[in-house]
């Protein structure tokens, strides 16, 4: 319903590659970027190719561990910092502890720096034309911050 409301009103959905928000027991098992691909297939065929972004959400809050200064890998530390993200009280929690770290995103959209190429190579495998694929690297995005910015 959100999706759909958000759309009618012309607005973009962003898709997040939290592993957990893609595909059930995606932390734990970890997935791909053909499973983020399926998310884009799914909406798209509910509001249409002009309301759909990525969303990669991929920064240095989350690496893997040993990537990056301890200060930033440390699981105790992410959870301490996003507690309404994680553990038994989150809704939908995209990072529990106990499980891999590295699979909180898609294994090959991960840092140290996002394979956002991935998602490029994944649109043409799946047969989008250039025009939707560049919607999708964002061109929707630029649309309506035009519109919106005036």
């Amino acid at each position: 319903d959100e999706i759909v409301a958000i759309a009618e009103k012309g607005g973009i959905i962003g898709l997040v590659t939290k592993s957990n928000w893609i595909k059930i027991n995606g932390l734990h098992k970890g997935t791909t970027v053909n499973n983020y691909l399926d998310h884009f297939d799914h909406v798209i065929n509910l509001v249409g190719i002009d309301h759909v972004g990525i969303g990669l959400d991929i920064g240095g809050a989350n690496p893997p561990l040993g990537k990056y200064p301890h200060e930033l890998s440390d699981e105790s530390l992410f959870t301490q910092r996003f507690p309404e993200l994680t553990g038994p009280t989150a809704d939908h929690p995209m990072y529990t502890p106990g499980y891999p770290i590295e699979n909180v995103h898609p294994v090959d959209l991960s840092p140290p720096y996002p394979k956002t190429i991935n998602i490029t190579r994944g649109l043409v495998a799946r047969g989008y034309s250039d025009k939707d694929i560049l919607k999708v690297l964002g061109g929707n995005f630029l649309r309506v911050f035009k519109k919106v910015w005036k």
